[in-house]
Parts: structure tokens; C-alpha cells; sequence
């Protein structure tokens, strides 16, 4: 599945107000699993998973979340 594509079925009407990072996170998700050939319902996160949190990500800037959003805007339009 190409990416835009994936970008519209994830990020629909009743999903618009998704942010970007959720919405990368949860195309990087999809992504990996297909190429493993992991179905979502078989999936076993580790212990190190399941300790997770937003520690984890980078932080971006306001300017550039800003651009991360004209560009998603840009491939949607």
C-alpha cells in the first residue's frame, strides 16, 4: 500500500484532529507488521515495549511540527 494512501485510510473524517506523530506512529506500526507478515491479533509486544512511553520519541519544534503539518497537508490536497 503506498503511503498516501495509507496517510487517508488512518487519517479519516472521524480522525481528522490526529496529530502527526500519532499518525506516523501508527503507519510505522502498520508497515512493520506487513513486512513481517504479522497479523495485528498475533502480535506479542516485549516487556521493554510494554514500559514505553513518550519519553521515548524526540522532541520536535513548534516550527517544525509546523512544516511536518504543510507538507501532510501538501500530499493530502
Amino acid at each position: 500500500m503506498q503511503l498516501l494512501n495509507r496517510v487517508t485510510v488512518t487519517k479519516d473524517k472521524l480522525r481528522n484532529r490526529m496529530n502527526l506523530p500519532l499518525l506516523s506512529s501508527i503507519i510505522r506500526i502498520e508497515m512493520s507488521l506487513e513486512e513481517d507478515k504479522i497479523c495485528c491479533t498475533q502480535f506479542e509486544p516485549s516487556n521493554e515495549m510494554l514500559n514505553f512511553n513518550s519519553s521515548i520519541y524526540e522532541k520536535i519544534t513548534p516550527e517544525e511540527e509546523k512544516e511536518q503539518k504543510e507538507l501532510l497537508q501538501h500530499m493530502l490536497d
